[in-house]
């Protein structure tokens, strides 16, 4: 009985440390560790300075090369990208001076576990590739262990060298030039491989393991001393425990703190609109990740992309993504989100008036225009041919020329986005008068356009002609160029109006031809922020697909003008009555509801020069349509 429970005392001490030589009961530590800090092959583990590294190539010992790619960190990594190198640890075989066992003969239970990186896919000798390993090779009395790739696979696999070779299989891809932490335990008692692939349990089997007392320990080549089916690889903290460690204490070991790769950037948008927030996260085990909403969890949030859509007011704040996993936590910089309130209105109203590019919408002085022949800025060319009134239209007969809108590109200083991101909605109106049948380019041709281009990512709009017909078109860049076409003739030498809308809420098209419905469709709006509104021209800069047409009152507004307003611009208007009345020194200017959208001119001196020369735009309330100014301005 005294035996049994002797035999069962030293089973137990066998399980953890093992035994020394004298057979006492060793301590389980990290006996070996090479981290090659300082650019040394330092052993750092229990056994420090006793197995330190050697630096081989073939057998040949040489001086080390490191390179500075770290799966985490600022230190070095050890380059053994040149054939048949490897790390030989010093005093791990029977024949070394200061052998103690404690790599072999002293560890019945081990682990052994490396960082590494493949940057080349080639394997050497295509075949089994050791990362680390303590073998006699394939011979008749086969001992030792080898942690590397499975046979011709892209695969890990941990192995015992006995007349089986039991092994146990990853499924992870250790060859896509990332790093990867590989590990190996043997449990003697049980008998057990494992294998784990960045901290996860990839594969166990059984067998036997038998001690290699003969060869030392290394890493970056499956058999010793030739370097024969070398790794080729980048290693990094190498370890051997004389113990096994727990899954638990796998995951600790092979866990990369998370890291923020990228932060995810703020914006500013209307309510109704969408921004997404982005970063990339990385770290080993894969980090778990939740977004915070002004300090407070955002629940389901749980990726690294944030989708806000419908956007409110209540939205505006700042965001936060956290990262956890075993090996730490980290967090993004706050993305900062903005959401504004738009007044629904005319932001951009161009009708010449002074013989001037000015803009005299709500955006007024902002965005004026630029006359372009090409690409290149002119003096403009104003005639007196319009559809109504006494006032300028802008002469566009030019070959390539248009009106580029200033700061209506996110390349302007004055960019605000009123004309793109913050108009998710929107009508755009003109009126024109094609004096010349033909048209140039003879395709699609543009009164109005912001869009990038008929390009890859196509996004933005158009309002024009159909290709090779004499009728509008008001179509949307994207993939499938979903287009409202017309049947009136606006190739008749005479002037009409065109106007466009689309709707995000229904994502509708609507085209409008002198104040009539001519046509719809439907299709995603995307807005295009880099390129200018233009008008006159299909695409910017070069003025390609231009009208060569005159245009006159050009608007555009960042909501959708209801049917009855787009019939009210779309026709020329007839003479109304305005009602006066004058309050404690102020002249209040009204007139009918049914005008709403219209804008009052006043002409205020100077009668003498003639009508149409110094008029004024006055500001105006929408409803009712009125504009009120002090009796001595």
């Amino acid at each position: 009985m005294k035996r049994i429970i002797l035999y069962a005392a030293l089973a137990s001490l066998g399980a953890a440390g093992g035994l020394s030589a004298s057979g006492q009961a060793l301590p389980s530590e990290l006996v070996g560790e090479w981290t090659f800090a300082g650019q040394t092959l330092a052993n750092t583990g229990a056994t420090a300075s006793t197995n330190d590294g050697t630096y081989s190539i073939a057998g040949v010992s040489n001086a080390p090369v490191f390179s500075a790619d770290v799966p985490f960190g600022n230190g070095n990594s050890l380059d053994l990208t040149t054939p048949d190198s490897y790390l030989r640890i010093n005093n791990t075989a029977s024949a070394d001076d200061g052998y103690n066992g404690l790599f072999d003969a002293h560890s019945p239970s081990f682990s052994v576990a490396v960082w590494e990186k493949k940057p080349n896919p080639a394997w050497q000798d295509d075949a089994w590739n050791g990362f680390a390993a303590k073998n006699n090779g394939y011979t008749a009395s086969n001992k030792g262990f080898m942690l590397g790739r499975n046979a011709q696979q892209n695969t890990p696999v941990a192995q015992l060298y006995n007349g089986s070779y039991p092994a146990a299989f990853g499924a992870t891809d250790i060859n896509d030039g990332a790093w990867h932490h590989l590990a190996m335990t043997y449990d003697a008692p049980t008998t057990t491989i494992s294998l784990y692939a960045d901290g996860v349990l990839q594969g166990t089997a059984t067998g036997v393991y038998a001690a290699d007392t003969v060869d030392p320990l290394i890493f970056g080549a499956s058999e010793y001393p030739v370097g024969w089916r070398a790794a080729n690889a980048l290693i990094y903290d190498a370890r051997y425990y004389n113990y096994a460690l727990s899954a638990s204490q796998i995951v600790t070991i092979a866990s990369l703190a998370p890291t923020v790769l990228s932060q995810p950037n703020g914006g500013t948008n209307i309510v109704g609109g969408t921004i997404t927030l982005t970063a990339s996260i990385g770290g080993t085990p894969t980090p778990t990740l939740q977004w915070d909403f002004n300090g407070a969890s955002l629940p389901g949030a749980t990726n690294a992309t944030l989708v806000l859509s419908n956007l409110q007011l209540t939205n505006s704040g700042s965001y936060v993504l956290y990262a956890t996993n075993a090996g730490g936590s980290t967090n993004t910089s706050p993305a900062v989100v903005t959401v504004k309130a738009v007044t629904p209105e005319l932001i951009g109203e161009w009708t010449f008036a002074g013989q001037t590019l000015a803009n005299l919408g709500a955006t007024a002085y902002t965005n004026d225009g630029t006359y372009s022949i090409a690409g290149v800025s002119n003096a403009p060319v104003f005639s007196s041919d319009v559809p109504f009134g006494n006032g300028n239209s802008l002469d566009l007969t030019a070959a390539d020329s248009y009106l580029r809108i200033n700061n209506t590109a996110s390349g302007d200083a004055g960019y605000s986005g009123l004309f793109d991101v913050y108009a998710p909605s929107f009508t755009v109106a003109v009126w024109e008068k094609k004096p010349d049948a033909a048209w140039p380019d003879d395709a699609w041709n543009a009164f109005a356009a912001k869009n990038n281009g008929a390009s890859a990512s196509n996004i933005g709009f158009m309002l024009g002609r159909g290709a090779t017909q004499d009728s509008a078109a008001a179509q949307l860049f994207n993939a499938s160029y979903p287009t409202a076409y017309g049947t009136t003739s606006i190739n008749d030498g005479a002037w009409h109006n065109l106007a466009m809308t689309y709707d995000a809420t229904t994502a509708t098209i609507s085209l409008y031809v002198d104040g009539a419905l001519q046509g719809t469709a439907t299709g995603v709006y995307t807005a295009d922020t880099v390129d200018p509104l233009v008008f006159g021209a299909g695409e910017y800069p070069t003025g390609v697909r231009a009208v060569n047409a005159f245009v006159y009152d050009l608007r555009f507004y960042n909501y959708v003008l209801p049917a009855s307003q787009v019939a009210t611009i779309g026709v020329p208007p007839v003479p109304t009555a305005v009602a006066a009345t004058v309050t404690s020194g102020q002249m209040t200017l009204a007139w009918p509801q049914d005008h709403t959208g219209w804008t009052l001119e006043v002409q205020t001196n100077a009668l003498n020069v003639g009508l149409g020369t110094n008029w004024t735009r006055m500001a105006r309330r929408q409803s009712p349509p009125s504009s009120r100014k002090p009796l001595n301005q």
